[in-house]
């Protein structure tokens, strides 16, 4: 998470919405920011941490910012990174399919949290309240809006993803919808695709 103190601002940055991003752009000395590292569920300590350690907000009273991101682009970019680490990191070699079908099973865990939990979930696990909401979408916007300041983010890493070339089964989508989309889609109002056709009608 972040936290300006002179704007008395938390952000909490899930994994993917450009958290490593934001950190490096909002932690100088220009804003002001405190990059908060905290526990993540699989134990390790990093800015990955998707809630608020324990006594932060205590006497603060802060304004509680959330960092979310279209569940179907957020879910591409987990596996590009998960991709990353099994090149990197030994881990095991999983195609687009067998990645969406494992990760949300309690074997995956061993991965790593950051690949089969929602940002709903996230938040839920971690017991966290939010006053407002940061879109990755609008990311260069929604931060200047929340703290009165224009603010350099690096660019993205890679080019936007286009959704229909990774979502082309029905059985895939239902099985995102189910275990992942839905929950975001209602709690951040993004679109929810329930068809194929839907999905590929909404990028035109």
């Amino acid at each position: 998470m972040i936290y300006i103190p002179t704007k008395n601002i938390i952000i909490i940055t899930p994994p993917h919405t450009a958290s490593g991003n934001l950190h490096k752009a909002l932690c100088r000395e220009k804003h002001g920011g405190i990059w908060v590292n905290g526990p993540s569920l699989d134990g390790a300590v990093d800015h990955h941490y998707a809630g608020i350690p324990h006594g932060w907000v205590f006497g603060l009273n802060p304004k509680i910012c959330l960092v979310v991101r279209n569940p179907y682009d957020r879910l591409i970019g987990v596996y590009l990174h998960y991709c990353w680490a099994s090149e990197n990191l030994a881990y095991e070699n999983l195609s687009w399919s067998e990645f969406v079908y494992n990760a949300h099973q309690h074997h995956f865990s061993k991965y790593g949290w950051m690949y089969n939990t929602s940002i709903s979930q996230q938040i839920k696990n971690n017991n966290n309240q939010y006053t407002d909401i940061i879109r990755y979408e609008s990311i260069d916007k929604d931060i200047e809006i929340i703290i009165g300041e224009r603010v350099e983010i690096m660019t993205r890493y890679h080019t936007s993803n286009i959704l229909s070339e990774w979502y082309t089964d029905q059985k895939l989508l239902d099985h995102v919808n189910d275990n992942w989309a839905r929950e975001d889609c209602i709690a951040f109002n993004y679109r929810m695709y329930e068809t194929i056709e839907d999905l590929i009608k909404g990028e035109k």
